[in-house]
């Protein structure tokens, strides 16, 4: 199956149109894979290597549009509170690659209070969607 790495993927290219392009290829080529099913406008993750997951993250970060970064941040965190039971059985993992992914675009420009923020809500959201109640 043909998919555009994040190394090819040419962010200047990038508007609210291409965006909805590319995320309804993502949505279908990993509902067709079975690592997500699609139910009306919900979704529940069922595969922990989603195809075109690292050109999400890229988008997210990197996007020249604030509108595309916005909403590449919001399906980045609906996918990570989205998870099957089986995914939620090993939460840790998850979390360890969530955290990495983060951490891999802190790094980058570590002093950037846009992007701090951005990877703040990522893990903020992930951590409300998956505490244990009290």
């Amino acid at each position: 199956m043909f998919f555009i790495s994040k190394d090819k993927f040419k962010l200047e290219w990038l508007n609210r149109i291409t965006y909805t392009c590319f995320k309804s290829l993502f949505l279908r080529s990993n509902s067709l894979l079975g690592y997500l099913q699609l139910k009306g406008n919900s979704m529940i993750v069922t595969g922990d290597s989603l195809i075109g997951s690292a050109t999400l993250w890229n988008v997210a970060f990197n996007a020249p549009d604030m509108g595309v970064k916005e909403e590449a941040t919001g399906f980045l965190i609906e996918i990570y509170s989205s998870m099957n039971d089986s995914l939620k059985e090993r939460l840790r993992d998850v979390s360890v690659s969530l955290a990495t992914s983060a951490l891999q675009y802190l790094e980058k420009r570590p002093t950037d209070p846009e992007r701090l923020d951005r990877i703040l809500r990522i893990l903020q959201s992930f951590i409300v969607s998956y505490s244990p109640t009290r």
